[in-house]
């Protein structure tokens, strides 16, 4: 029953509900996460610190393989093996490195060792940079010979680092200081996204349209996940685009559907979903596209009749059309609201129009987009439209991890990500 430190992605509040939406967070008794227990939040037993999370789990190691692999907004998981809580200082730099030491002996049986640490949180440089160095030396002490690779003038590594010295079956450890908690967690990694997989399925795939903007495979798959959707479960998307969410739903064997009201644009999703099948990406495909409007109802479309006669949608996983692309913000919010306006009806038909598609509690997971405009004053504020949602019809699932808005950096359009569930008659 380890205790996992989970590193979150640059939408953090995002990675963190995603995590407790796969179900990470699950009361256990385990003798190190006893030692922070009493910090741990009481309904979801998980932690923050320093844009990391701390969750103790009971899974055993194929479970939890399984389950790194389906999230998405963390890009690597640590088991923590030292947790301290009495920590004054951080001046004891030879109790560190002794603790370090004892990892290392314990967790390899060769004499030469390809090897990083990395520091979060309240380290600097320098402290960093004498930890490392003494921990070089004990090791060589104890006949251990330690390769350090990366740059020493820095805290922590990218993952392309990581990678590296795992594929070599290396170490990684991570030191975690929480001056504010007077915290300190020791994690060895073991698990770490691949990148080069996210990196291929957005950039190397048939058709993309980086100009319009297009929805991140990474971000796809963390709305798959807020809405639930598993192995053999059966989502729908009704503003498909190029299918980013579909491809995503292939990696996690669900059946998924897609419609869209440009002819044009299902032909390019149809090239991208069947390239996952020629690249050996996955196994199989399961997936259909449709011409649909969603402002027309269900039942008008003999494949979506059936489906709701037979059993209905575990989940509406989409994002809708945001707007014309824009390089700057919006002149004033009465500008912002008026393109709110000219797409508000296509997200109020995917509320009301389309409710018959989805299962009671089964959740619609949905991207709204919010605008960033100019103030009178010379600043610059996001505009954050209201849902158009009926509250008779559903049940907003909130996450107390932070708002769920995705935002670029130097965006004019962000998303506002929304979790609702169809209510029970």
């Amino acid at each position: 029953m380890p205790l996992l430190q989970f590193f979150l992605g640059r939408h953090k509040s995002i990675s963190w509900a995603e995590l407790r939406a796969i179900g990470w967070g699950n009361k256990d008794k385990d003798p190190l996460s006893q030692q922070i227990i009493e910090r741990l939040h009481p309904d979801y037993n998980d932690l923050p610190v320093k844009n990391t999370l701390l969750l103790s789990t009971h899974l055993d190691t194929k479970r939890l393989n399984k389950r790194f692999e389906i999230q998405a907004g963390s890009f690597k998981v640590a088991k923590v093996t030292a947790a301290f809580t009495q920590i004054n200082r951080i001046d004891s730099v030879n109790s560190i490195t002794n603790k370090l030491v004892d990892l290392v002996k314990d967790s390899t049986n060769v004499t030469k060792l390809f090897m990083v640490i990395n520091f979060y949180g309240d380290f600097n440089t320098k402290k960093a940079q004498f930890i490392r160095r003494t921990l070089k030396e004990s090791l060589r002490n104890n006949g251990i010979k330690a390769k350090f690779l990366g740059d020493p003038s820095k805290l922590n590594y990218n993952s392309a680092t990581t990678t590296k010295v795992l594929k070599k079956q290396g170490l990684e450890l991570n030191l975690t200081f929480d001056k504010s908690q007077k915290l300190l967690i020791i994690s060895k990694t073991v698990f770490v996204q691949d990148f080069d997989l996210w990196e291929r399925v957005d950039a190397k795939r048939p058709y993309k349209d980086l100009k319009k903007g297009m929805l991140p495979s990474k971000l796809a798959r963390i709305m798959l996940n807020l809405a639930k959707v598993s192995k053999n479960s059966g989502f729908w998307d009704p503003f498909v685009g190029l299918g980013t969410t579909v491809m995503q739903g292939q990696f996690l064997q669900a059946y998924s559907y897609g419609s869209d009201i440009d002819k044009d644009v299902l032909y390019k999703a149809e090239q991208n979903v069947v390239w996952l099948l020629k690249s050996g990406l996955v196994p199989e495909l399961r997936y259909k596209l449709f011409y649909f409007d969603v402002k027309r109802s269900p039942k008008t479309n003999k494949m979506l009749k059936s489906i709701i006669k037979h059993g209905r949608f575990d989940a509406i996983v989409t994002e809708g059309y945001l707007g014309k692309p824009r390089l700057k913000p919006f002149s004033s919010r009465k500008q912002a609201i008026l393109q709110w306006s000219q797409v508000k009806p296509l997200y109020k038909a995917l509320f009301k129009v389309q409710l018959p598609a989805l299962k009671e509690e089964g959740r619609i997971v949905a991207t709204l987009p919010m605008y960033r405009y100019k103030t009178r004053k010379g600043t610059y504020a996001w505009f954050i439209p209201r849902p158009p949602y009926s509250k008779v019809r559903y049940n907003p699932i909130k996450f107390n991890t932070g708002r769920l808005h995705w935002i670029n950096q130097d965006s004019s359009v962000g998303r506002n990500i929304i979790v609702l569930e169809r209510k029970v008659k």
